[in-house]
């Protein structure tokens, strides 16, 4: 009897060593941090196979994301503007902005301001896609909108802030596998579960991360969504890497008749991490 409890509690300390990472850190939102990422857009498991030669593939961006000085915005309160440039091939440029702050409970996304987007294969005209009853004019769309969840109507130039009322919590605090929150509930659900934490291989190096899943609840439905899969990875260094993986997209043609199917996946991983003051 003896033997067996003491065997057990060597069998429970050890699993909360393996359960129980550290350290507990936020977000690094400091004022001159920048981070650079490759980003690779690929459409891939064509059926009918006909369909592939509607595409360029694989399209290879990079993305420069800069925090800049904090401002004050209508609630009187400072947030932080996360600034991203993105460029392609052929050298078009893109500029996203949003807005963060945070506390003790977590990371909140404030208000941002869409600005935009550079077209992702296919160009041709006429062509749309179909998700979940929903249409979109392109990739960049369908890839711009499902991790924001809106409308592909938000990202139309504009030159006036969108404020989340009330904030997002992109992070909740203090981070730990088993947390869960829900990030949006407008278009459709969000919600987001830290589920591992572990080494993450990188351009940039090898860093310990979070590994945080993002679950989509689309039309009032009360399961996660199977056929869309979004990951970000987290370290003290910020974001690591960001995976999508959407299935059976619908290719709609221009007299609106369904082509058929394939799969999409936007990668997006670091290169370099700068600090600048």
């Amino acid at each position: 009897m003896y033997r067996f409890f003491i065997l057990s509690a060597l069998f429970f300390l050890l699993s909360c060593d393996d359960n129980d990472p550290s350290p507990s850190f936020q977000y690094p939102l400091e004022s001159g941090k920048q981070w650079e990422y490759v980003r690779v857009l690929q459409a891939t498991n064509f059926r009918p196979d006909s369909l592939a030669g509607d595409f360029e593939q694989p399209d290879t961006q990079i993305i420069q994301v800069q925090v800049k000085e904090p401002q004050v915005l209508k609630d009187s309160q400072e947030a932080y503007p996360l600034l991203a440039t993105l460029s392609d091939q052929n050298d078009n440029r893109i500029f996203s902005l949003e807005f963060y702050r945070q506390d003790e409970s977590g990371l909140y996304q404030v208000a941002y301001r869409p600005v935009g987007y550079i077209p992702v294969f296919p160009k041709r005209k006429g062509i749309s896609f179909k998700y979940k009853g929903r249409v979109y004019g392109s990739l960049a769309e369908l890839s711009q909108t499902l991790p924001a969840g809106e409308t592909a109507l938000l990202f139309l130039r504009s030159d006036s802030l969108i404020y989340n009322t009330p904030p997002r919590p992109a992070l909740k605090y203090p981070m730990a596998i088993g947390s869960r929150w829900i990030f949006t509930d407008e278009e459709f659900r969000i919600e987001k579960q830290i589920t591992d934490y572990g080494t993450i291989n990188t351009a940039a190096g090898d860093f310990e991360a979070y590994t945080v899943q993002w679950l989509y609840y689309f039309d009032n439905s009360d399961k996660p969504d199977e056929d869309i899969a979004l990951s970000d990875f987290i370290s003290e260094q910020g974001l690591l890497k960001r995976r999508l993986s959407v299935f059976n997209v619908v290719l709609t043609t221009e007299t609106g008749e369904d082509a058929g199917y394939f799969d999409f996946y936007d990668t997006i991983e670091i290169t370099a991490i700068q600090t600048t003051k």
